[in-house]
């Protein structure tokens, strides 16, 4: 709120709209400071006093830090981001299988073609010896 008014200052053209906005802002940060201090000064208080038990009037600045309990969307979260990477690791897995059988289908490949090339050049080699002894 002291931002707003002081922007709102700032843009002001009026001297007099200027300096009351300015007067506004500082008592507002005066009574901003002073409402913390005293809030402060009474748990201060409340602790020398040795009262432990403060019953639902402790802040959540002053509280002792707890795990925030989920909501249901953000259980459906974590539970559809659960299910998408499970997804995601059997997908891999299927991916690694169907890298070998792709490996193994081209071993396969590749050797049926250097037998074909060898046996190619074994026939070549006796035509040339039969044609050479003729």
């Amino acid at each position: 709120m002291v931002e707003l008014t002081t922007r709102w200052d700032q843009s002001s053209i009026d001297p007099t709209t200027q300096r009351l906005a300015q007067e506004k802002a500082a008592g507002l940060e005066r009574d901003g400071r002073q409402a913390r201090e005293d809030s402060l000064r009474g748990l201060v208080r409340r602790q020398d006093e040795g009262e432990d038990s403060l019953e639902g009037t402790i802040s959540g600045a002053t509280a002792p830090p707890t795990k925030k309990p989920k909501n249901a969307t953000m259980k459906a979260v974590e539970k559809v981001l659960e299910e998408f990477t499970a997804g995601m690791r059997e997908d891999k897995e299927e991916m690694k299988e169907f890298d070998a059988k792709h490996d193994q289908k081209h071993e396969d490949l590749m050797r049926g073609i250097l037998g074909l090339t060898n046996e190619i050049h074994e026939q070549s080699q006796w035509r040339s010896h039969d044609a050479y002894l003729e």
